[in-house]
């Protein structure tokens, strides 16, 4: 869980200031898989990179260790989080995310713990393939 005023471990690592962290989580799990991704807290920021870089995929047929980029008020991208596969009991997403809420009921784009979540697709605004060499 985070600390006062967004202060987190994921953030520090990184050495970021204290700020909204599901991008700083992301990448934080990337280094632990040995991986170089993008290093900013920005959503929208990680949108245009994995653009430039041809990592967006449809997100009908987004997999395990994508990323999915979401949006919950309309189009602008709000949150980050890591995909673990898609659930066809439950036909919903099971991730894992920073800085969200442990229930529905609190900030899903800004809460202060890491959990796993259950998003349902419609959320998605764009899921996210990077090449992990360590899948």
């Amino acid at each position: 869980t985070e600390g006062a005023n967004n202060a987190n471990k994921y953030s520090a690592i990184l050495k970021r200031p204290a700020e909204s962290w599901c991008a700083d989580f992301v990448s934080w799990c990337a280094i632990q898989a040995g991986e170089t991704v993008l290093n900013s807290p920005s959503v929208q920021a990680w949108y245009e990179w994995a653009k430039a870089k041809n990592y967006l995929v449809p997100v009908s047929t987004s997999q395990r260790n994508d990323l999915l980029l979401f949006a919950w008020s309309g189009t602008q991208l709000e949150h980050i989080g890591i995909n673990l596969g898609w659930n066809p009991n439950t036909h919903l997403f099971d991730t894992v995310e920073g800085n969200t809420s442990s229930n529905n009921t609190g900030s899903q784009a800004n809460g202060d713990c890491v959990a796993i979540k259950h998003r349902p697709p419609s959320c998605v605004k764009y899921a996210v393939r990077i090449p992990w060499r360590n899948k």
